[in-house]
């Protein structure tokens, strides 16, 4: 899939100095194209496909994970909105690798590393860097987790949303009001 960007992280894995291993979860047409090429770059052992899984499967596959990566590629049809992904990843405490691509930058935060679009030379060296430093794992998995409690939760949203609607409200209460318009004769 073109717009996921895992040919990226694949190539990044390759240009590695050190060992990386990539987990997906998920099924879908792309697979065994991704097999393909993994093997092609003498990866097949490093990377794992693991099946769909219900909700808590899926925050237990995050957990077992060091960061995540999500390198969304603009495309005709994909600038990435939001990235729910990132904040899942976050709540469990795993930094976010991510590209620069729509508003994940944004929504990261200071919980993880933003690499551009189309690069996996940077995604490597970010890679390297990420394997080489636990504790700057930790510490950016624990900002990530501050990112989500102090923006992403239901009663941040609800808050920034109350903020914005009382700002709307006495904008709106300030602003000049035009006189009267005429209504033109219709006879």
């Amino acid at each position: 899939m073109e717009e996921k960007g895992l040919d990226d992280v694949l190539d990044a894995m390759a240009r590695c100095r050190t060992r990386v291993e990539l987990a997906l979860m998920g099924e879908g047409p792309h697979e065994a194209g991704l097999r393909a090429r993994a093997a092609s770059l003498g990866l097949g052992d490093r990377v794992s496909f693991a099946p769909w899984a219900p909700p808590a499967g899926v925050a237990q596959f995050m957990r077992e994970r060091d960061a995540l990566v999500l390198l969304t590629r603009t495309t005709k049809a994909v600038r990435e909105q939001f990235g729910r992904v990132i904040i899942e990843a976050q709540a469990c405490g795993v930094p976010v690798i991510g590209s620069t691509c729509g508003a994940i930058p944004s929504v990261v935060g200071p919980g993880g590393w933003i690499v551009p679009e189309r690069d996996p030379a940077a995604l490597a060296r970010v890679l390297d860097e990420a394997a080489a430093d636990p504790a700057e794992r930790a510490a950016r998995g624990l900002a990530g987790r501050r990112n989500v409690a102090e923006r992403f939760t239901q009663e941040a949203v609800a808050g920034a949303l109350a903020q914005a609607w009382a700002a709307a409200a006495r904008a709106r209460a300030s602003a000049p009001r035009p006189g009267p318009v005429p209504l033109a004769d219709q006879a």
